[in-house]
């Protein structure tokens, strides 16, 4: 699917979100509550594909969920470095996407990965663009082969309206993050 479509469509979703779901955004309600009704709107959006939220299913792992690869220094940087892992140069960790827009069962069609923050967070979105570079990553056979992967940083409170957004491809940005104002 080509990437301008389906940045329409997030524009879309997303504009929905802020004119549906208001409440949700200036009472800064949680991420999880805010994923789900923007993964509903994306659903109606992208009828061909299934929309999930927090999935971590993965056929063509072994253990039949999602991982990314780190390396160790990554992982000891954001507090995730297990104690038997001092001697490995990369380290796995079992991910859950906040929403991803793929087929279930396949790993061919996941066009989409997105990692959402609210603008209220006071954690790091930095782990989130390290997982972003993972899920797009086309490095090994392994690899989760998301064509897109994207991160929102939601306006909550007085900035309800407000919006940042940095695309992800093959392992790498492919935008910067960039303020949208919606509505």
């Amino acid at each position: 699917m080509d990437f301008r479509k389906i940045n329409g469509k997030i524009i879309c979703a997303l504009d929905i979100l802020i004119t549906k779901d208001e409440y949700l955004l200036k009472n800064d309600i949680s991420e999880r509550s805010i994923s789900h009704k923007l993964a509903q709107y994306l659903s109606n959006l992208f009828p061909r594909f299934n929309v999930d939220c927090e999935y971590n299913g993965n056929v063509e792992a072994d253990s039949g969920k999602k991982y990314i690869f780190l390396l160790k220094k990554t992982a000891e940087k954001y507090g995730l470095l297990k104690r038997d892992e001092k001697e490995n140069e990369v380290v796995t960790r079992h991910v859950y996407p906040d929403i991803i827009i793929h087929k279930r069962g396949k790993s061919d069609h996941n066009i989409l990965i997105i990692e959402i923050k609210k603008s209220s967070s006071d954690i790091s979105i930095n782990y989130d663009i390290e997982k972003l570079i993972g899920y797009t990553s086309q490095k090994n056979e392994k690899s989760l082969n998301y064509t897109y992967g994207v991160l929102l940083i939601i306006g909550v409170k007085d900035k309800f309206n407000k919006i940042k957004i940095q695309w992800f491809s093959s392992g790498e940005s492919i935008t910067p993050l960039s303020l949208i104002s919606l509505k």
